[in-house]
């Protein structure tokens, strides 16, 4: 990862936060799944992501994680319109707004990740393998971070795993 930041300082930090986090209002179903496995793999099965500069990525990665699980059931072709409208407003190109939505419409239903059977349960696990293989960075500190509504989540998918973090 640390070539990439030659660029100039924090480009990937940045790059990830408005590219990939904010992008996340607009997945549906399996693209959700996709994208929270992929980041959940990204910061706890991935030892970058828990030391210098990116840990302090972390907890904002972790909170995306939340958010997608947690989002809404998909939207409908009305709810799409209404996004692209707010999109066109806020001065994002609504061409490449179609463009995103159209090839979200040509995914077939290949999962990648089939053996994921429930995220949540996923996302807690990998967190009690992180946080025991890495007792020395300051994970309660990284959770605490998190909005109390999305730490609360994140307590409920830890106990419905039956797992617990090394904190």
């Amino acid at each position: 990862l640390r070539p990439g930041n030659q660029v100039y300082d924090n480009w990937f930090a940045q790059m990830l936060a408005q590219n990939v986090l904010g992008s996340t209002g607009a997945l549906t179903g399996l693209e959700r799944k996709i994208v929270a496995v992929g980041l959940t793999n990204m910061i706890c099965k991935n030892d970058a992501f828990v030391a210098e500069p990116y840990v302090r990525l972390w907890s904002k990665l972790l909170q995306g994680v939340v958010e997608i699980i947690e989002l809404p059931p998909e939207a409908t072709a009305a709810e799409e319109d209404d996004v692209l409208e707010a999109q066109a407003r806020l001065g994002a190109n609504a061409q490449y707004s179609r463009l995103v939505f159209a090839q979200s419409k040509l995914i077939t239903g290949h999962d990648p990740f089939a053996a994921v059977r429930d995220v949540r349960v996923y996302l807690a696990q990998s967190l009690a393998a992180v946080t025991a293989k890495h007792r020395a960075v300051p994970f309660a500190k990284l959770l605490s971070a998190l909005p109390p509504a999305l730490k609360a989540r994140v307590d409920a998918y830890v106990t419905a795993a039956g797992v617990q973090l090394s904190l």
